[in-house]
């Protein structure tokens, strides 16, 4: 028998929440390599915010960015 996630307990999966906050420019970088990588079931929203790096001679010091999240299952070791 050919064991996999799907037919596991789930007592033996573990899942994460993966939450990344990346620039607009390298969001085409990302999901070329998270599909290579064979990730499946990605979330995108728009967000702002201003962190170490504000820009504070704009009118609005908050960037606007992209947040990822995804959810990652893998069998328990």
């Amino acid at each position: 028998m050919h064991v996999t996630k799907e037919n596991r307990p789930a007592s033996q999966l573990e899942l994460k929440k993966i939450t990344a906050i990346i620039n607009r420019s390298v969001l085409g970088e990302v999901e070329q390599r998270l599909t290579e990588l064979k990730i499946r079931g990605l979330s995108e929203s728009d967000v702002t915010g201003c962190g170490e790096y504000s820009n504070f001679f704009r009118a609005d010091i908050k960037a606007p960015h992209i947040k990822i999240e995804l959810i990652h299952c893998a069998v328990k070791s």
